[in-house]
């Protein structure tokens, strides 16, 4: 829903700045096929709400980072007024605005670290936000002993958590999941992390 009034407000702000071109494009970056026909429908019916401007969904994959440059010339011939950033990308959408000025719409929130975009607007909170979140949720109830349980890939969000939370009496343990061994089962990590837990709980 927050995606259908962020494309309004950018389809009524082309209209005024570019008197003369009605028709613009929407790039979709590196998506899934079911998130293209969701955000395809939402385009359809802003465009049919702005007066006399007409907006066009058109994807475009950038998984490779030497691509980037064809697909920032693509963007101005193609008179692309704002990126949507799906959620099969590699490559950060981020870049692509950094590089071309364009507004990125991101439906996700950021999930790798260092993945800021100045021009963004985001469709949901970020890991630094759902950390703040769960600290207050943790002092509000008085929790003083929590453990913390994440994989490799998140390492950066447990340490994001865990620094914001120095500053209470809150006392945090981490147990990151072991990665399968050929020979393993897969809830051979999840066995191992319980064991941890045992531990610390003992």
């Amino acid at each position: 829903m927050y995606i259908y009034f962020a494309l309004i407000i950018i389809a009524s702000f082309v209209q005024r700045v570019y008197t003369t071109s009605k028709i613009f494009t929407c790039g979709f970056v590196n998506g899934y096929s079911a998130e293209y026909d969701v955000v395809n429908s939402i385009v359809n019916n802003a465009s049919n709400l702005s007066l006399n401007v007409s907006v066009v969904l058109k994807e475009f994959n950038a998984t490779e980072k030497k691509n980037l440059l064809n697909l920032a010339s693509a963007f101005r011939d193609q008179n692309v007024i704002t990126l949507i950033e799906g959620s099969h990308t590699k490559t950060s959408a981020c870049a692509l605005s950094t590089v071309t000025g364009i507004p990125l719409i991101r439906l996700h929130g950021d999930s790798r670290p260092f993945d800021q975009c100045e021009n963004s607007i985001q469709m949901s909170a970020g890991y630094r936000d759902y950390a703040h979140a769960t600290l207050d949720i943790l002092n509000t109830f008085g929790w003083k002993n929590i453990i913390v349980v994440f994989d490799e890939s998140r390492a950066h969000e447990a340490g994001h958590f865990h620094a914001i939370s120095r500053s209470s009496e809150l006392i945090m343990h981490l147990v990151q999941l072991s990665k399968q061994g050929e020979n393993e089962d897969a809830t051979a990590p999840i066995v191992k992390a319980l064991d941890q837990i045992q531990t610390l709980r003992s």
